[in-house]
């Protein structure tokens, strides 16, 4: 007897140490190792469940899921008040999108039996934050946080639950735990990523991503928070630039977005929307025929996605392929009505092909877009060309404050027909538009922001005190008076500057007799310099002829590093008007402008606002609603450098800019390239 037990007691021994032995290897890594002895033992102990377990977690491991499934289901039947078992079940259930919901019931069965189970806590929040159900991953990732607070992957998930539920500042601070406890980890650089966007932290968020990049740089995720980080910091100092204009550079753009774009790229070639945002960075660049090509990647990896095909459409338009721009421009309005924030490609590559019938059709149709304001409290009855009125009629503002200028143009006209007028203008306007038009009613924007701080126009109390009987917006007028672009447009302005200030501007210029005073203005100063848009100072000046001129400022916002550049590398003076805000007082701007002989510009509001005054004014982009004739629509003494299926290029430009100086200079009038 006492060698039978003893015989018993050493086989147990044997298997203890083989099945020791097995867990060893299985932990180290070897498991072909592992496997074979488990082989060995399964014979020998089949209903063990602590060996069957074992076995399908090596088995999971090894690839092979439905057996594993198999075997880690019956260890539960073996000894079913195992917490641990159901917590590895639910992992082999999640691998696979069809059984996540009974990867659910077996993590929540988990912590039935244990409620401080941490791998099932932790485990079930990260199934909940892949579900985006980040409210109801709250409870189980605080537990895991809770249960182990130095653990960098609990505080992680812990603060996606918290982000998921709103708590962005909580989140922050969760994630920023995590990342002390392991700044290697890349996860947790990603989500500061997605916080840093979600509060406004620019700055924050692109220096996350750059360190996310660098440490796991397969993730091209890091591409797209990249991407996002640049244009909220470029937003913002825009937004700076408007407020104080303080800002004379976009941080952003020292970023090379492209080389990380190119990267993931490599890593993921068939994912359309890093395609979609190369493309985008390729345009930014002004490298047109690479980004068309990725867009059309784009578009054929994800058919489905409207905004792949209107930013297919804007580049084929900047390449001055107007026809395919129409095409998918097209497409997009009648496919994805609410992917497109305007429908401005229809109507500009309408005009542009000579469409002028139809494009005014897609003109009217401006504002049919989920972007365009609401506007509230107007008549019901709109103005139309010929239509009798008693009753005041109301000219809404709309677009930006050049946009007014350019499409007040036709306000002279406008009144010959109609002189119970009250015009909605940007408040900087008042002085000017008051003093050119004193029969005029003249009110400020009527603009408003909604609970989502979203603009909005009010006018409810406008049409009451001033008994509106009609309404029109000002981009309408164009349509009605200046409909054929074959007919010569006025070129002597419509507005009337300051004539004391334009005294004391000219006091201080004290020009020559025999000089020219030419104000210059390279790119809009609310905006990062495109270079699909915007020419190069430095292109503009080395092209400009000799003679004896002398070039005057007109470009508002924080430039003084630009202009010291180009006086220490080209010789080039730029003159500064003291204490001008050309952003605010734009009346005093029209002063200044009504001592300079000529304009060169960009198409920005000194372009359009040059062009109301009267004086002869080179404009370095296409004419406007890009008209096919070559020559401006809207008035006869602006002159673009660019027809309409021309693509942009600074040195181009810059040349033919040139070429029209000389021609002033020499004959008082310009020559530009025709039809």
């Amino acid at each position: 007897m006492t060698d039978h037990f003893a015989e018993v007691s050493s086989k147990t021994e044997l298997l203890k140490e083989k099945y020791i032995n097995a867990m060893d290897l299985h932990e180290a890594g070897s498991l072909l190792e592992a496997e074979a002895l488990y082989e060995e033992l399964l014979p020998i102990l089949p209903t063990n469940a602590l060996l069957l377990n074992s076995y399908g977690t090596l088995l999971y491991q090894q690839g092979r899921r439905a057996t594993a499934l198999q075997y880690l289901l019956k260890s539960i039947l073996m000894q079913p008040d195992m917490a641990i078992y159901y917590n590895r079940f639910g992992a082999v259930l999640r691998a696979d999108e069809e059984t996540t919901a009974e990867a659910r019931v077996a993590y929540k069965r988990a912590i039935l039996i244990d409620a401080f189970l941490y791998e099932a806590h932790l485990n079930l929040a990260g199934l909940l934050l892949d579900l985006g159900h980040g409210k109801e991953a709250l409870n189980s990732a605080k537990i895991a946080a809770e249960i182990r607070p130095n653990d960098w992957m609990a505080r992680l998930r812990f603060g996606m639950s918290l982000r998921g539920s709103g708590k962005y500042m909580e989140a922050w601070g969760e994630a920023d735990a995590a990342k002390s406890l392991n700044p290697l980890a890349g996860e947790v650089y990603l989500e500061l990523c997605v916080l840093s966007l979600l509060l406004g932290k620019g700055n924050e968020g692109t220096s996350f991503a750059q360190k996310g990049i660098i440490l796991t740089p397969e993730k091209q995720q890091f591409y797209a928070q990249l991407a996002g980080a640049i244009n909220l910091l470029r937003e913002k100092e825009i937004t700076d630039i408007r407020l104080n204009g303080a800002v004379s550079c976009i941080k952003g753009d020292k970023i090379d977005l492209g080389l990380w774009g190119r990267r993931s790229l490599i890593l993921s070639p068939v994912d359309p929307f890093l395609r979609h945002l190369y493309a985008l960075d390729c345009q930014e660049k002004n490298l047109m025929s690479r980004g068309l090509e990725n867009s059309k990647r784009a578009v054929l990896l994800d058919p489905s996605n409207g905004s792949f095909y209107y930013h297919l459409a804007g580049l084929f338009q900047k390449m001055g392929c107007l026809d395919d721009a129409f095409l998918f421009s097209r497409l997009v309005s009648k496919i994805f009505q609410h992917t497109a924030p305007n429908n401005h490609i229809l109507w500009e590559t309408s005009f542009a092909l000579g469409r002028s019938r139809e494009a005014w059709l897609h003109w009217e149709k401006r504002f049919e877009t989920h972007s365009a304001p609401r506007r509230l409290g107007l008549p019901s009855r709109k103005w139309d060309l010929g239509s009798s009125l008693t009753k005041p009629l109301l000219v809404c503002s709309e677009q930006g404050i050049g946009d007014e200028i350019l499409y007040l143009s036709c306000l002279p006209d406008l009144i010959t027909d109609y002189e119970k007028l009250v015009v909605e203008c940007d408040v900087r306007w008042g002085a000017l538009f008051k003093r050119s038009f004193p029969d005029v009613t003249i009110i400020p924007r009527q603009t408003s922001l909604d609970e989502n701080e979203q603009p909005f126009y009010d006018y409810y109390e406008v049409v009451a005190k001033h008994d509106i009987g009609a309404y029109l917006l000002s981009g309408d007028l164009p349509r009605f008076y200046r409909s054929d672009f074959t007919v010569a447009p006025p070129a002597s302005g419509y507005l009337k500057p300051d004539q004391q200030r334009c005294r004391t501007f000219a006091n201080y210029l004290n020009k020559s007799a025999d000089e020219k005073l030419i104000g210059i203005c390279w790119r809009s100063g609310f905006a990062p310099a495109w270079p699909f848009i915007y020419p190069e100072l430095r292109d503009i000046v080395t092209n400009m002829p000799d003679g004896h001129y002398r070039l005057i400022n007109l470009q508002y916002g924080a430039f003084s590093s630009e202009f010291k550049t180009i006086f220490e590398e080209c010789g080039v003076d730029i003159e500064q008007i003291p204490d001008l805000d050309q952003i605010d007082d734009l009346d005093g701007v029209a002063a200044l402008m009504g001592c300079l002989d000529l304009v060169i510009s960009t198409s920005s509001t000194v372009l359009h606002l040059a062009c109301a005054l009267g004086i002869k004014t080179i404009s370095t982009y296409y004419p406007n609603f890009r008209s096919s004739e070559g020559t401006d629509p809207l008035f006869g003494n602006c002159y673009p450098m660019l027809l309409p299926d021309e693509s942009f290029c600074s040195k181009i430009v810059s040349q033919r800019t040139g070429k029209a100086v000389k021609d002033f200079l020499k004959e008082w009038s310009i020559r530009v390239k025709n039809r």
